[in-house]
């Protein structure tokens, strides 16, 4: 029936990309799993939402529902709510929906406001494509009988969990378990504007060396520059910076972060 609507409704194959007609032809030849992987390569390819639709009615016939639900998805965001096809997408919704399951995650901790995660979601009892991508509610529909669920969260472990997937609402808590190590420390700064001449230094470019002027362990930090003018953003306390240039003599100036760095260079250098 599906096959047949769309054999009827499809837009003047003049206007689509050939790969959208060589989807429709494979789908009209009852090559389902062929018709949905050309289908779903076509959408990337052409981005022609029709390509979307064709895939979305093979993965149904092929009984891959779970995937079908999530390319029909992509299909109504996408193509908006022409009129030809709303019978085809209701009975697609239709088929989809007495063949599958709903599954809702919860997260925990909670997710920060923003934050997303990374979902993979591999049916166990055949060869079903696997389901990946991004979201921070996490509400699947999926075919029945047995899935494999992985959540990658950034900082936490991988979450995993085997389930049997029915046709009723099934609800599960993800229990992220942060990765081992010292928490993060946020590390204030401050910014330190440095102002360099002569002009002949800043010509013919001259060497920066910037060190913790309170530990003289720290491994100083070297790095080229050609402007009169900078910024670093320094942590908090005293610093210690120097200037060479080819034929100037250097110049150092210790100062504490934040505070404006004047550093002339001067002939009586080594060229």
């Amino acid at each position: 029936m599906i096959t047949t609507i769309l054999s009827l409704l499809l837009t003047d194959p003049a206007l689509l990309p050939p790969c959208v007609d060589k989807a429709s032809e494979l789908l009209r030849a009852d090559a389902y799993a062929e018709a949905a992987v050309h289908a779903e390569r076509c959408w990337l390819i052409a981005r022609h939402t029709q390509a979307l639709l064709i895939a979305a009615q093979a993965w149904v016939h092929a009984q891959h529902y779970a995937h079908a639900a999530f390319v029909l998805t992509r299909y109504s965001e996408r193509a908006g709510a022409p009129t030809w096809s709303h019978d085809v997408v209701a009975e697609l919704e239709n088929r989809i929906h007495r063949n599958t399951g709903e599954l809702v995650v919860t997260i925990d901790p909670p997710l920060r406001p923003g934050e997303l995660v990374r979902f993979e979601l591999e049916f166990l009892g055949g060869a079903h494509p696997t389901l990946v991508g991004r979201a921070a509610d996490l509400a699947f529909r999926l075919d029945i009988g047995r899935w494999r669920v992985r959540i990658h969260r950034d900082g936490y472990a991988v979450w995993t969990e085997d389930l049997m997937m029915n046709r009723h609402l099934l609800r599960r808590s993800a229990d992220t378990r942060p990765l081992p190590g010292p928490a993060a420390l946020p590390v204030a700064t401050a910014t330190t504007r440095v102002e360099v001449g002569p002009a002949r230094a800043i010509r013919d470019g001259y060497t920066l060396q910037l060190r913790d002027a309170d530990d003289p362990a720290a491994r100083p930090l070297t790095f080229p520059a050609d402007t009169a003018a900078l910024a670093l953003y320094l942590a908090p306390g005293r610093w210690q910076l120097q200037a060479r240039a080819p034929g100037l003599a250097s110049t150092t100036s210790t100062f504490t972060a934040g505070a404006p760095v004047r550093l002339e260079l001067r002939r009586g250098g080594t060229p």
